[in-house]
C-alpha cells in the first residue's frame, strides 16, 4: 500500500475510487465502505484510495471537547493495508483546511488532485465547510464534477447503528463486548456484512 502524507505530496493519480473519512475505530461499517471502494476499483480497473485525516477533525474544530480516539494513526494504517487498499492519503487537518467548501473539496482535491472517477460515501458522512457535502446533495455535487457518487447504507447490529460514536460510548460505559462486536473482533463471518 502506498502511503502519502500531505496534499503537496500527492502524485498525479488517475482513475481512482476514493472514500473519505476520519476512520477512527475502524469498524465493520468502515469495512463495508472499503469493500465497496475495492469493488468499484475492480470494476473500473482503477486504484482504491482512502483519504483520511491526522489529527481527527473534531480535535481541531472542537479542541475543548476531549475526543478519545479508538485507534492510533499507525493502527489505522495497518488496518487499511490489511483491507487491501492501494493508496492511503493522510491529510493534516487544520482550521484553514476546514474552510474548503464542499465544491472546492470535490473539484480541487478529489477530482483534480486525486483523479477520482468514483467517490464512495458512508451513510452519515459529510465534508466541506459546515458539512455541506452530504447525502442530500452528493449526487448534485458529483454531477457537476463528473464524479460518480456511491452511497453505502448503514450497518446495524443488534438494533444499533455501527459507528465510532457508538463504540466510544460502549467503551466509556464498560461495555467492551459490544464495542468488540462492532469492531469485528468477535464476528465469525465478516464477509457477509
Amino acid at each position: 500500500m502506498q502511503i502519502i502524507r500531505g496534499i503537496e505530496n500527492i502524485p498525479i493519480l488517475q482513475n481512482t475510487v476514493v472514500t473519505v473519512g476520519a476512520f477512527d475505530g475502524v469498524h465493520l461499517g468502515h469495512l463495508r465502505i472499503l469493500k465497496e471502494v475495492k469493488k468499484q476499483a475492480a470494476q473500473t480497473g482503477g486504484v482504491s484510495v482512502v483519504l483520511t485525516f491526522d489529527p481527527h477533525p473534531q480535535q481541531v474544530l472542537f479542541p475543548d471537547h476531549k475526543l478519545v480516539l479508538i485507534n492510533t494513526i499507525d493502527e489505522k494504517i495497518a488496518f487499511m493495508e490489511n483491507a487491501g487498499i492501494d493508496c492511503l492519503i493522510i491529510i493534516p487537518f487544520t482550521l484553514q483546511f476546514s474552510q474548503l467548501s464542499a465544491e472546492q473539496f470535490i473539484q480541487n482535491l478529489i477530482v483534480t488532485k486525486i483523479g477520482a472517477k468514483v467517490m464512495v460515501m458512508g451513510p452519515d458522512h459529510a465534508f466541506g465547510k459546515g458539512r455541506q457535502g452530504n447525502r442530500i446533495n452528493m449526487l448534485e455535487l458529483g454531477k457537476k464534477s463528473g464524479l460518480k457518487m456511491v452511497q453505502v447504507e448503514e450497518l446495524i447490529i443488534d438494533n444499533q447503528t455501527v459507528s465510532s460514536t457508538a463504540i466510544r460510548h460502549f467503551i466509556q460505559n464498560g461495555e467492551t463486548a459490544k464495542a468488540e462486536i462492532m469492531l469485528g473482533k468477535r464476528m465469525e463471518d465478516k464477509d457477509n456484512i
